[in-house]
């Protein structure tokens, strides 16, 4: 499959999930209300850390060896098995014994939702190293739209109003995860039998798969520190009320992720065993994220200040302001989504390392000193200046990697509109 046939199916059929994710995100807020929300969301962060932790970064590890050496696909999948044992007992231990997380949900439901989400991260990294992604985003969307009409049918019941839906809604998220990775899980291992013929284990296998993932292990824990260590500080020093606000703004500018994230996990297993010329079309989706970031950005400026009260509620009407301060942010983060994939399929992961903890410093100490005092903007301007930083560093190693000049990532071309254009008329 040519790149840009994988681009557009990545991300046409992806678009369905995002409609579906919007309205799921909306019911929830509007079945919990501002605090509630902001405590729900709040509470699977920190399950979602847990994840993070414990996936060990395979995923990544899968993708560049399975896409690298097709014969090792039918060892990786088995190993998923009895690693989900484990990470299910520990993840039971952490929950239940250690206490280490603030758990708003039922000890048995938080690990069916922790388990079914590493396991479906992992065989998603399947379907990526076999450039599957038309059937991967199609049964994504597929589940993302029955969790909508369950949140639906919550919200217009006649008791929507009196009965507590948090857990509700956290079941109906793990039991749609689950059953999500047993149907990927198998049609995977039907769809490529020939794979699983023939199982030959071997030690260097599994030294290459945690060599690897171990480095992508720290930058997932990186990355996934940078999106939400504010929450922190929000949390301890703002109201609810501002909390609440502050998680919803960060939420839909996580969405704003998803494209960037899409075109990433197509850069990534394309990269591995790529031409030098490749450094040109990525070069091109960096350009095609910052011309769609300058039309979101003008589209929030005129709109933004009545329609997301509108369709939040309006108890937000802080999300304007603080989405217009950290949306920069979201746009340097979208770039380096772009540049690391490129660089992870690369097996050049230690700018990786570098850049993203350079953010993380950057907004630990620019929020332990700052929040404070100037509260919940503070948090957000922080953002975008340590995300700024971080795509800085990605730039300019991309630069020295590709002889690229530096505008060649963001002055937009009227040859890049052409070739828009004609991407979305296939």
């Amino acid at each position: 499959m040519k790149l840009k046939q994988a681009l557009i199916q990545n991300t046409a059929w992806k678009a369905a999930s995002l409609v579906f994710t919007f309205l799921n995100n909306l019911l929830i807020v509007r079945l919990l209300g501002v605090e509630e929300s902001g405590k729900f969301f709040y509470a699977v962060v920190f399950l979602t850390l847990l994840i993070t932790a414990l996936r060990l970064g395979i995923e990544n590890g899968i993708t560049y060896l399975s896409g690298r050496y097709p014969n090792s696909t039918s060892v990786l999948f088995y190993i998923l098995f009895p690693l989900a044992l484990i990470q299910g007992f520990v993840t039971y231990y952490l929950l239940r014994f250690a206490h280490l997380f603030p758990l708003q949900f039922q000890t048995g439901w938080a690990v069916v939702f922790v388990v079914s989400n590493m396991m479906l991260i992992y065989i998603n990294a399947f379907y990526h190293a076999q450039k599957l992604f038309k059937p991967l985003n199609l049964i994504g969307a597929l589940f993302t739209c029955l969790q909508t009409v369950f949140f639906a049918l919550f919200y217009f019941s006649p008791q929507a109003k009196s009965i507590d839906w948090a857990a509700q809604i956290f079941i109906v998220m793990s039991l749609a995860c689950l059953t999500q990775v047993l149907i990927q899980a198998a049609w995977f291992y039907f769809r490529y039998h020939y794979f699983f013929k023939q199982v030959n284990f071997s030690w260097p296998l599994f030294q290459g798969l945690f060599s690897y993932s171990g480095l992508s292990f720290i930058s997932s824990i990186l990355f996934f520190l940078i999106t939400r260590i504010d929450f922190y500080f929000v949390e301890k020093y703002c109201t609810a009320v501002e909390m609440g606000n502050y998680v919803q703004a960060a939420k839909i500018g996580q969405m704003a992720l998803v494209l960037p994230g899409l075109l990433g996990g197509v850069v990534f297993p394309y990269a591995i065993q790529a031409p030098p010329n490749f450094v040109e079309k990525v070069s091109y989706l960096c350009r095609v994220i910052t011309a769609l970031f300058i039309i979101l950005f003008m589209a929030l400026i005129i709109t933004g200040s009545f329609l997301l009260p509108w369709l939040l509620g309006q108890q937000f009407t802080l999300v304007y302001a603080i989405m217009l301060a950290s949306m920069p942010g979201i746009f340097c983060m979208s770039v380096s989504v772009i540049l690391l994939s490129f660089f992870e399929g690369k097996n050049q992961q230690g700018i990786i390392l570098i850049a993203n903890l350079f953010c993380l410093l950057l907004l630990v100490t620019g929020d332990a000193l700052l929040v404070k005092e100037y509260g919940y903007m503070a948090a957000a301007i922080i953002f975008s200046m340590a995300n700024f930083a971080a795509m800085l560093v990605l730039s300019l190693r991309f630069m020295k990697v590709s002889s690229l000049p530096l505008f060649s990532l963001f002055a937009i071309k009227k040859s890049d509109l052409e070739e828009f254009k004609m991407s979305s008329n296939l």
